[in-house]
């Protein structure tokens, strides 16, 4: 399923609606918010872990095993996910030594700090 004609739409209806009731930007912003998934985990289930995740109409992203972004590409395209893992951190020549991070998130932000000894 291709969201972004979904997407549009709801776009146009809420600019028709905020133009015809005259509700502010920041109304709505917060109408638009509605459709987004914030950060989250869950229990895992019968089919494995579940992980750290979030999304919206034209993407989701994993932060569980780094990060990874799942846009949208519609039925007629192969999955095309970008990943970031993070398996070195160097300072000039110097490599640091990589403890297990920590992991630390809020609806809206996700941090993995490494303790670089």
């Amino acid at each position: 399923m291709n969201a972004l004609p979904t997407v549009l739409a709801l776009a146009l209806a809420t600019a028709t609606t905020a133009t015809a009731q005259r509700i502010s930007e920041t109304q709505a912003r917060d109408l638009l918010a509605g459709l987004m998934i914030p950060i989250h985990d869950s229990p895992n289930d019968p089919h494995g872990l579940y992980g750290i995740w979030a999304g919206a109409p034209g993407y989701k992203a994993s932060f569980h095993d780094g990060f990874t972004f799942y846009p949208v590409v519609g039925a007629e395209h192969e999955h095309q996910p970008l990943s970031w893992r993070t398996a070195a951190i160097r300072v000039g020549e110097r490599a640091l030594e990589l403890h297990a991070p920590r992991e630390e998130f809020s609806d809206w932000r996700f941090e993995r700090r490494y303790d670089c000894g």
